[in-house]
């Protein structure tokens, strides 16, 4: 039986799903550069030539990792609709942002990789800016809500050692103790 629209568009979007899953893992561990569209083919099952039909090219291919990324983590955080000006509120966000670290390992060593280029990856670099800069904001409304003096300067302090605990976590998974992490941050922070 021949397939319908639907059908044809779901198996797209799964194998698209796959292409991406498994140039994530190669971007991750062997770096941007080094992985040929010809590998990430390979790696998901597919010629060459088809990967095309996917992704424009592999700077296309990263750049939808990327976007992807954010999106998920957004999403996550759930900071589009939703301040933070509690207490609850603020170990909510802390442990949802431990737990995307823990599930997406490979997206942030990949986004650690991007963000420390100096060449390359300018559009890149500038949706990873403007995230930052509304997670800034959001983290800011915390602050301002518990009467801190310097509230932006908090966020900012937040957010890179969030940076270091991704970058740690990311580096050596197994080496780094994110669960106590966690409760330190929580601590320090409340």
């Amino acid at each position: 039986m021949p397939k319908t629209e639907n059908q044809y568009k779901q198996i797209r979007k799964e194998k698209r799903t796959l292409i991406m899953d498994e140039a994530l893992e190669l971007f991750a561990k062997e770096g941007f550069y080094s992985v040929s569209i010809s590998k990430i083919a390979k790696k998901a099952g597919i010629s060459k030539g088809l990967m095309y039909n996917y992704f424009e090219s592999k700077e296309k291919l990263l750049e939808e990792i990327i976007n992807t990324g954010f999106f998920e983590f957004t999403n996550v955080l759930n900071l589009s609709e939703n301040e933070i000006s509690t207490k609850e509120q603020f170990i909510e966000l802390i442990d949802n942002i431990i737990l995307l670290v823990k599930e997406k390992a490979s997206f942030w060593r990949l986004y650690f990789s991007i963000i420390v280029q100096n060449t390359g990856f300018k559009e890149m670099k500038s949706k990873i800016e403007e995230t930052m800069n509304f997670y800034i904001e959001k983290i800011e409304g915390y602050f301002i809500s518990k009467d801190s003096k310097t509230p932006m300067f908090e966020a900012l302090l937040f957010l890179s050692m969030l940076d270091g605990v991704f970058f740690g976590y990311a580096i050596a998974p197994d080496l780094y103790p994110i669960e106590k992490i966690k409760d330190v941050i929580i601590e320090k922070f409340l």
